[in-house]
This record gives C-alpha cells, sequence and structure tokens, in this order.
C-alpha cells in the first residue's frame, strides 16, 4: 500500500470520528450489511473502490477531491455550520413570506381605495 493510499484510509477514519458515526452506519451508507465490510476498508485489508469515495464524499458533504488533497481538514466540513445554514435559510424564508403576504394585503388595499 502506498502512501496516498495509507492517507485516504485515515481520512476516512478520522472523518467517521469526528462525525461521531459508527463503522456500522457508514457501512450501511455504503450499501454494506454490516460493519466488517467498511472495517477491513479502513484497516487496508479491502480495496476501496471509487463509487466508495464518491458515496462518502456526498455523505460527509465535502468535494471529492478532499481526499486526496495534502491540506486534509475535517474541521472545514462541521456539520454544524450546515446546520446553522439550513436554521438560518429557514428563518429567512419565513421572513420573506411574512413581507410578501404584508405586500399583498398593501396591494389589495390600495386597489380597494381606487374603486
Amino acid at each position: 500500500m502506498n502512501q496516498l493510499e495509507k492517507d485516504i484510509l485515515e481520512r476516512l477514519k478520522k472523518l467517521r470520528k469526528d462525525h461521531s458515526f459508527s463503522q456500522l452506519e457508514v457501512a450501511q451508507k455504503l450499501g454494506f450489511n454490516s460493519p466488517i465490510g467498511y472495517n477491513k476498508i479502513e484497516k487496508g485489508l479491502t480495496d476501496l473502490k471509487i463509487k466508495h469515495l464518491i458515496i462518502l464524499s456526498e455523505f460527509y458533504h465535502l468535494p471529492f477531491e478532499t481526499f486526496f488533497s495534502e491540506s486534509f481538514n475535517t474541521a472545514t466540513f462541521d456539520s454544524s455550520n450546515q446546520n446553522d445554514t439550513i436554521h438560518q435559510l429557514k428563518i429567512d424564508n419565513q421572513l420573506l413570506k411574512e413581507t410578501l403576504a404584508n405586500f399583498n394585503y398593501l396591494i389589495k388595499r390600495l386597489k380597494l381605495a381606487e374603486v
């Protein structure tokens, strides 16, 4: 196994642990019925397939090429930041709905005033 392969496997393990996922949870995401298959990947006993890296990049919400980056840092891809963003978007969406409702009300009032 070359150094790049070792680095990728270390990154996979770090990502899983940093996100508090069990090997079973990641294994199921990859289509395994038990954690054994994924455990063998993390240990380098089974070859990691490109399709697994694609699934994992989507699972962890990070670009595929991150697995190959020398400046790999899981903190950059903290899922709590994503949750904060989603929460803020929901608040913004609600405010926009209320603003639109107010505009529609004012338009109706203006139309009634014209008659």
